[in-house]
């Protein structure tokens, strides 16, 4: 959750703008106060959409069916402006990860979670399709793990049972590969049945945290979804059971969803229906959503702030969590509500310099921390004494461990054979972490170290301490917005979906081959040089295929260096040229 860009509408239709959720490539998302008080999320295409009358007609059927749709299981349609200048669709607010991001951030749930996901899944798709609608793209990315249940979302490629409001032309596959059905996959009619498909598919993902039908590529993905039978092995056998019927081949041998709730065991309620670290996720942002109601008093004087208030005391009352154990520190919302918002955004923490924001640092019964030389832009190792702590920012990590507190941030402690581990999760970027990791010293202290590093790191960041000196440094760019989508689809001759995998690294993907572009420090450069754009670079081909070439773009203090890394991966034409080509157009824009 960011704050309004300086660009942003204020307000949109009757509701008042808050924060920014998030931006996909179609719109973006703000946290709104609807006029009766209710808080709302509202998507704004983005206004290169505005003249597209195409794109019109299939997002006045998203809202017309969207709107069919009860709320008991969805996220329930305010309103809308199909015919605005730039039409925008507000729905309730619910606050919650999505069913990928809290695999990522707790791993497989467990069984009696997967259990009232299996429930709530079969109810919300009975009354889709009770609407005379078949949803299409069940995925995990659009079930919101909700503190009283899930919640299907997006309904942007729904399809009416009539054939009324088809989206595309017969024969097109429209979906997530993981989670197609095989009659979409071969781009067939998608019925009722194939929803159910996606659902046995997503009780598998969230069982065992893994597809039923792996590959290495969407390609290889669809033809085992159509040919090879699913891998269950690690399903309990109460649950394989319910699946099998669910991934049938043959659609007409698949229940309904209405028979598959009748085949599930009854779901009781629970006050914390889902593991902790996913509890934690819910609370954040429920406290994140009370402070942007609270930082804008100026816009809510009379009966706006009877409404808000209203709406603060709900979202106080629904956070209560019940803690049978009296014994792990599960944040709740009275713990998190005097949190800024979001102050972990990926763009405030590609500004931070990770060695000097804790030069310096004391540590209780340790000398302070003092830095290693840097060896790239997004850890440090420091030492304190003969100890040793690492710091590292924006990093892929492990879920689990014990839930703590960091400067009012939810995020988790957990030891292993190389130490322990203190780590605040990414609510923006599910599987990223701010952590510390102590590794050596006293192994009865390791831990206290850890969480006190963390704590003050976490401190420091929102202080906006320790930023990178920017001018003309890679350090202050988003490597997925050098470059446009579209020239990386004219290197790759296809479609690309773009994926940022850190703070450094972002990807382009198709079926077949793959782009990637990085940002690092105090490089290897070796291979063949080669002259491209002015600049010698070294390009190296992989055993296993494709290119790398890299080259070095400035140098920094301390004879440290920054440089540019692509890589093509594919095994079409000549992949070296490929990435010379992709290199000629990054070069102008780093400058």
């Amino acid at each position: 959750m960011d704050d309004l860009s300086p660009g942003s509408p204020r307000q949109i239709g009757g509701y008042r703008l808050l924060a920014t959720l998030g931006e996909g490539g179609m719109g973006r998302v703000h946290l709104a106060l609807a006029p009766d008080g209710r808080l709302a999320a509202v998507k704004q295409v983005h206004s290169r959409f505005k003249r597209d009358e195409a794109f019109r007609a299939r997002f006045r059927r998203e809202v017309a069916a969207s709107r069919r749709v009860p709320g008991a299981y969805t996220a329930a349609v305010l309103d809308a402006g199909p015919d605005a200048e730039i039409p925008w669709l507000a729905s309730v607010f619910i606050a919650g990860p999505s069913l990928r991001e809290a695999v990522e951030l707790a791993g497989p749930l467990p069984l009696e979670a997967v259990g009232r996901l299996a429930v709530g899944l079969a109810s919300a798709l009975t009354e889709i399709h009770q609407a005379g609608l078949v949803h299409r793209d069940l995925k995990p990315g659009n079930v919101i793990l909700a503190e009283d249940g899930p919640r299907v979302i997006d309904f942007g490629i729904a399809r009416a049972m009539d054939g009324t409001t088809e989206l595309t032309h017969a024969g097109a596959v429209l979906g997530s590969s993981a989670f197609m059905s095989p009659e979409q996959a071969e781009g067939r009619q998608a019925g009722p049945a194939s929803d159910v498909f996606a659902l046995g598919a997503l009780l598998v993902t969230a069982a065992t945290g893994q597809g039923p039908f792996p590959g290495k590529s969407a390609a290889q993905v669809l033809y085992n979804v159509v040919h090879h039978q699913p891998d269950l092995r690690m399903l309990p056998p109460e649950l394989r059971r319910v699946v099998e019927m669910c991934l049938a081949k043959d659609p007409a041998e698949r229940p309904t969803a209405e028979q598959l709730l009748r085949e599930l065991p009854p779901v009781y309620p629970d006050p914390q229906p889902w593991p902790a670290p996913v509890h934690a996720a819910i609370a954040q942002q429920q406290a994140m959503a009370r402070n942007a109601l609270a930082t804008k008093p100026a816009r809510r004087r009379g009966l706006g702030i009877g409404l808000a208030v209203g709406v603060v005391a709900l979202l106080a009352v629904g956070a209560i969590m019940v803690d049978d154990n009296p014994g792990t520190a599960t944040p709740s919302l009275t713990e998190t509500a005097s949190s800024p918002p979001d102050p972990l955004t990926v763009d405030k923490l590609r500004a931070v310099n990770p060695c000097a924001l804790l030069d310096g640092v004391p540590v209780p019964g340790s000398a302070p921390l003092r830095p290693n030389p840097p060896s790239d832009f997004d850890s440090c190792e420091f030492r304190t004494n003969a100890d040793m702590v690492v710091l590292a920012i924006g990093a892929t990590t492990s879920t689990g461990g014990t839930p703590e507190l960091f400067d009012g941030l939810p995020g988790f402690v957990d030891t292993g054979t190389s130490g322990c581990e203190a780590r605040v999760p990414l609510l923006s970027r599910p599987g990223w972490a701010v952590l510390v990791r102590a590794q050596t010293g006293r192994w009865d202290t390791l831990c206290e170290r850890a969480k006190t590093v963390l704590t003050e790191a976490i401190k420091r960041i929102r202080e906006g301490r320790a930023q990178w000196d920017q001018a003309g440094s890679l350090a202050a760019l988003n490597p997925c917005e050098v470059i446009g989508k579209a020239l990386a689809e004219r290197v790759l001759g296809s479609a690309v979906q773009v994926v940022q995998r850190s703070l450094r690294v972002c990807e382009w993907e198709t079926a077949t081959t793959s782009l990637s572009l990085q940002f690092m420090r105090t490089p290897a450069l070796p291979g063949e040089p080669v002259r491209v754009a002015g600049i010698t670079m070294y390009q190296r081909k992989p055993d296993e295929g494709g290119c790398d070439l890299h080259w070095v773009h400035r140098q920094a203090t301390a004879g440290l260096a920054e440089a540019v890394n692509i890589t093509y991966g594919g095994k079409d034409g000549d992949p070296c040229s490929q990435a010379r080509q992709f290199a000629e157009a990054v070069v102008p824009v780093l400058g």
